[in-house]
């Protein structure tokens, strides 16, 4: 992490070894830690500066007042100070700097302070195993839109898709019964009526003979009788005298 001149942290117990110098206890069990390379003179609060400089007048007056590492987050007890990205800062009855940790219970009177500038996003992690918070990158308000937008396109696209192929094999079904249906259609013929056999022109049976036919007689058409057939009659027998 960069640092640079800037307030000071407040740990509850001791700095980090090896990575912050220790400024003393501010209020116990408060210890007041500074990033390695730079010294905290003793002046109105403690400030993180260049060796041998004094430099707390100047960060009380800047525009916008800094941690001496970017990624803490800063408030302010009636002079300023920084705490782990994640802890509460609070005041400790008495304008007494304190940065409360999840699961702390406020002790009577103690205030909770509202952050000033909030430290940067950039992959911080404590690495105090007693305040270790994963910290998170801010992101923009219009970054989590791009999810949901790409969701819903999807699922808008998804329902589409699949309106398009149901309507597809209706129509592929429907086809397919309107062509059965024609070929059943050209296989069937109209059968046209069979005239009844026997029947000569007049309409009349081939067998039937009119009961009064008719002859012709000097150009006169006179209508005779057929002569009656008679049935075969068996002849008288003659009787021979006996022996």
């Amino acid at each position: 992490m960069s640092s640079s001149e800037g307030f000071a942290i407040r740990r509850n117990g001791t700095c980090l070894a090896g990575l912050e110098v220790d400024c003393g206890i501010t209020s116990f069990p408060y210890r007041g830690c500074c990033p390695t390379g730079l010294a905290c003179p003793a002046a109105y609060n403690i400030a993180c500066c260049t060796p041998n400089t004094a430099c707390t007048d100047n960060l009380i007056a800047a525009p916008q007042p800094r941690c001496a590492n970017p990624t803490w987050d800063l408030f302010d007890n009636a002079g300023y100070f920084c705490c782990e990205h994640g802890l509460q800062g609070y005041n400790r009855s008495g304008f007494k700097d304190g940065c409360l940790r999840p699961g702390e219970v406020l002790g009577e009177g103690d205030v909770v302070l509202s952050v000033v500038r909030v430290g940067e996003a950039s992959l911080r992690t404590s690495s105090d195993p007693a305040t270790a918070t994963a910290t998170i990158p801010v992101k923009n308000s219009g970054s989590d839109n791009k999810p949901i937008g790409a969701i819903v396109g999807g699922t808008l696209g998804g329902v589409a898709a699949l309106t398009l192929t149901c309507i597809l094999i209706w129509v592929i079904l429907r086809r397919r019964r309107q062509r059965k249906a024609k070929d059943l259609g050209s296989q069937t013929h109209e059968v046209n009526p069979v005239e009844p056999k026997g029947h000569d022109e007049s309409g009349k049976a081939a067998c039937e003979v009119d009961s009064h036919p008719f002859q012709e007689a000097d150009g006169k058409l006179v209508q005779t009788e057929l002569p009656t057939v008679h049935a075969p009659a068996e002849l008288p027998g003659t009787q021979h005298p006996a022996n």
